[in-house]
């Protein structure tokens, strides 16, 4: 059972208005979202999950090819403000806000591995109807989707990946323990307002415009610390480039040059060397964030690639 409630004037004035400058930068106006979205979890799901509810957005024909947008740690569905428009005038395109984000019920398991987050996304394409689809991801997005291309193979007609994550599964149990220590204080402390402005440095490149950064602490603002804590967890026990060769499916990588997040020889040029059918575009300048970033130039690229046989 689906149900459509317009939330966009209270989520904007409690996430964009009320908490954080306007967005007067802004060289024009930004896309309107689409309206937020509730579907229930699946009864063959319902076990894994603290509640039965996703949210999410959706845009363009309900018989159109589908696409699915998977957003980071930090962002959520808003995150796509500047592909829906676009991507919705030719593709049904779909934004889910995954387990814990936004007003989507969080899971049960307090460590969930990348493979709990791809049965949750099989769950809630099963949930709106999405069979087949391309997928779309952005860092934390992009390692959910390339567990489900690996889960679900015939789920997947292609990938779209930015930020790209390809795990750190090396990295020593005492670190990962630290980390996860860090971010719980963090939002204990501040809460997503903090969280916000601790990591909004982190994430742009030199050449992002100076709108640019209240759009993406916009969305920021909008992250639950359990809910990133739960996925905080994924990419310890992820080694994409160890199942990559198994990913037939066509690969558009789109990386910038200066993301500190995930640094792109790292991740996207080793995981381009190792994915069968993969192509790499390098956005010089910009950061962890292309499709907020650098959107003229990320909007063409998917939509070619979304088009190519």
């Amino acid at each position: 059972m689906r149900i459509s409630i317009t939330l966009r004037a209270l989520l904007n004035t409690l996430l964009l208005s009320a908490v954080l400058p306007p967005l007067t930068a802004v060289a024009q106006p930004a896309p309107t979202l689409p309206e937020m979205k509730f579907v229930e979890v699946p009864a063959g799901a319902r076990d894994k999950f603290i509640g039965d509810r996703f949210s999410y957005m959706e845009t363009g024909k309900p018989d159109a090819p589908a696409v699915l947008l998977l957003h980071g740690i930090g962002a959520n569905s808003f995150y796509w403000r500047f592909q829906y428009r676009v991507l919705g005038e030719r593709y049904r395109v779909v934004a889910w806000n995954a387990p814990g984000y936004l007003l989507t019920d969080n899971l049960k398991k307090e460590r969930p591995t990348c493979n709990d987050y791809a049965d949750a996304l099989a769950a809630f394409a099963d949930a709106v109807g999405v069979g087949r689809a391309a997928v779309i991801g952005n860092s934390f997005g992009s390692a959910v989707a390339q567990c489900y291309a690996e889960r679900y193979p015939a789920r997947v007609e292609r990938m779209a990946l930015s930020g790209t994550s390809v795990g750190s599964i090396t990295t020593p149990v005492d670190e990962r323990e630290k980390v996860f220590e860090r971010r719980q204080k963090q939002f204990e402390r501040a809460g997503g307002m903090g969280y916000a402005r601790d990591v909004i440095g982190l994430l742009l490149g030199s050449k992002a415009e100076p709108w640019v950064k209240p759009e993406v602490m916009a969305v920021l603002a909008g992250t639950n610390g359990p809910a990133y804590l739960r996925a905080s967890f994924v990419a310890y026990e992820l080694d994409s480039l160890a199942f990559a060769p198994r990913i037939k499916i066509p690969v558009l990588l789109v990386h910038g040059t200066e993301d500190k997040i995930a640094p792109i020889e790292r991740t996207s040029v080793a995981l381009s060397k190792v994915l069968p059918n993969a192509k790499l575009v390098r956005l010089e300048g910009h950061g962890h964030l292309p499709e907020v970033e650098a959107w003229p130039r990320v909007n063409p690229l998917l939509l070619e690639f979304l088009g190519s046989k």
